[in-house]
């Protein structure tokens, strides 16, 4: 029987990359099977051999930043730039492990009632991965090296979108360790419930929309796997009155166009007060005017295009909706981003602002829902005007997700007025955008989800904390 098949495309000209085959149930238990047995072997090896394979397999990557970025701006369209910073950040993982990792996971003495009381980091095996098209490379690495030092083997379901991303981590990764430490599949999203049940596999992992998160963590629970999950993001930043406003600018733009706006940690919302709005806003079009949209080919460009014309689609709807709430007031201080020149094919989306202030009674809960909970994955600011810091705490707050958020203003104010304890969220950034660095635990709470990467408590994740007690023998 044929097997079914997808294609990918590229973004900015929208002419086809490739097509791709599903594999079937019986080629992706012959994976599993496949790392299993790799397992047995693999979680034998001394933290030392399993640090100088993960040194081989960093020269390989190194080695192939310029065809590894290419292929990422081909499939996903981000600028080339970006692309190769993506691959020499996806570095740091493992320079940052090969550091650290051997005194993270060395066993610790405690003291307890026991003659002797250890506890000992020992892997779980099968690591089922899903991965997003955002960060291609990053967001697999950020978690692969620390589960591989750990002594795991990963399953790799990543998004169909940067297909040949995921098979170029594969082979890569596989031929520069000469061990098979990672098996990528494709499948159809209807046919994955196997997967769960699968004994070999002990943990999973996910990234990608909340929406689908639960579900995964429904089938995860359901078998009583290990799960983490890195999910959606509003973030908040907040311009308090005390900030330098032209350097707040100047990052809350760099914040809101990360990656064009396709990031879980971009800025999301931006809380000015009243006072300060149309200084903010003025300063804002000014800096995105001047960003160049354009083929990710031309490393002269600053935003190329999203990553599906399904997303642009979407945008717009969203756009729609959230514009019936607009304070119609602040239109002339946006007038300077009106008509910005788009290419004639791809997925091009112009940069926008939409300013909200003064929500009537009879709006509030349709207002909240969408401000708040629908996250707008493009570059598109929703910029909200304040009036008491009581209302602003509300606002940031109120959101269904908890990712991060960042404070911008004078550093004592933020320690006096108690901020960092105020906002509900994983990560909290002042004078500075939220970012990812493999040196600390990146995560969130409510439904930006739960568990932690990178940092030390990434590798803890995919362990099996296991404690051991010794006895007095008379």
């Amino acid at each position: 029987m044929e097997q079914n098949k997808f294609s990918t495309f590229n973004p900015a000209s929208e002419e086809l990359n490739a097509q791709y085959f599903y594999h079937s149930e019986k080629q992706i238990n012959d994976k599993i099977d496949l790392l299993s047995k790799q397992y047995g072997s693999w979680k034998q090896e001394s933290i030392a051999v399993r640090l100088k394979t993960l040194e081989r397999i960093q020269k390989a990557f190194l080695e192939e930043t310029e065809s590894l970025a290419l292929l990422i701006t081909t499939e996903m369209g981000k600028p080339l730039r970006e692309a190769k910073s993506e691959v020499l950040k996806s570095i740091s993982v493992f320079q940052y492990y090969s550091q650290y990792g051997e005194k993270l996971l060395e066993t610790q003495n405690v003291q307890t009632s026991n003659l002797k009381s250890e506890v000992h980091f020992h892997p779980l095996g099968v690591v089922l991965s899903f991965m997003p098209w955002n960060f291609p490379l990053w967001q697999v690495i950020r978690f692969a090296v620390p589960a591989w030092l750990a002594g795991n083997v990963i399953l790799l379901k990543h998004s169909e979108i940067t297909a040949g991303v995921s098979t170029f981590i594969e082979r890569i990764v596989n031929e520069s360790s000469s061990k098979t430490l990672i098996q990528n599949i494709f499948i159809e999203p209807e046919k994955i419930d196997f997967l769960y049940s699968r004994p070999e596999v002990r943990a999973i992992t996910f990234t990608g929309s909340t929406q689908v998160g639960a579900l995964v963590a429904q089938q995860a629970g359901k078998n009583l796997k290990k799960t983490v999950l890195e999910l959606g993001g509003s973030d908040a930043y907040i311009i308090d009155d005390s900030a330098k406003m032209e350097d707040a600018v100047e990052l809350a733009v760099k914040a809101k166009l990360i990656n064009n706006g396709q990031s879980c940690v971009a800025a999301k919302r931006f809380f000015v007060s009243r006072k300060k709005t149309e200084e903010f806003l003025y300063l804002f079009c000014q800096k995105l005017i001047e960003k160049k949209i354009g083929s990710p080919l031309d490393e002269n460009i600053d935003l190329g295009p999203l990553a599906q014309l399904k997303f642009k689609d979407k945008i717009t709807n969203q756009v729609k909706q959230l514009s019936r709430f607009r304070d119609v007031s602040y239109d002339s201080a946006l007038e300077s981003l009106k008509g910005t020149q788009l290419p004639d094919k791809g997925c091009f989306f112009a940069p926008e602002l939409l300013v909200f202030s003064n929500i009537s009674d009879s709006n509030e809960k349709i207002f909240r829902e969408s401000f708040q909970n629908d996250e707008i994955f493009g570059p598109v600011g929703l910029v909200y005007s304040y009036e008491n810091k009581e209302d602003l705490i509300t606002r940031v707050n109120q959101s269904e997700y908890g990712l991060g958020a960042a404070w911008f203003g004078d550093e004592d104010k933020f320690k006096k007025e108690n901020w960092f304890n105020l906002l509900d969220v994983g990560m909290v950034a002042v004078n500075e955008i939220i970012r990812s660095d493999a040196k600390l635990p990146f995560g969130g709470v409510k439904k930006s989800g739960y568990g932690r990467e990178l940092g030390a408590f990434g590798i803890y994740e995919f362990c099996n904390i296991k404690t051991l007690g010794w006895g007095q023998v008379e």
